[in-house]
């Protein structure tokens, strides 16, 4: 598999540890070798916490993962609630409209 820079990651990504990383090596269960992980959360710093299919979780730097499977790129003429199930109020689609008025009664 390709080498996939920080750019390329995003929250809800299922990623792996590179067989490269010093984590690797590890393979205990915050570690898990071969394991298959969500990306729950990306900080400032660029640092990546996983949480594993184990249930663990732990926080690495873009060169220790690599992408098993990305979430799909929304269409810019697509509104993030639809295609996420949620409702964003500042949002001009009839759903976050809709609720909108309701918060609003």
């Amino acid at each position: 598999m390709q080498l996939e820079l920080f750019d390329d990651i995003k929250v809800g990504d299922i990623v792996r540890i590179m067989t490269k990383s010093v984590y690797y090596v590890l393979n205990d269960a915050t570690n898990p070798r071969g394991t298959d992980g969500e990306v729950i959360n990306i900080n400032n710093n660029g640092f990546i916490t996983v949480k594993w299919d184990n249930g663990y979780s732990n926080t690495y730097s873009d060169f220790d993962l690599e992408i098993q499977k990305q979430l799909p790129e929304i269409p810019s003429n697509v509104c993030s609630c639809e295609m996420r199930k949620v409702v964003n109020f500042g949002c001009e689609c009839e759903a976050g409209q809709a609720e909108l008025k309701r918060e609003r009664e």
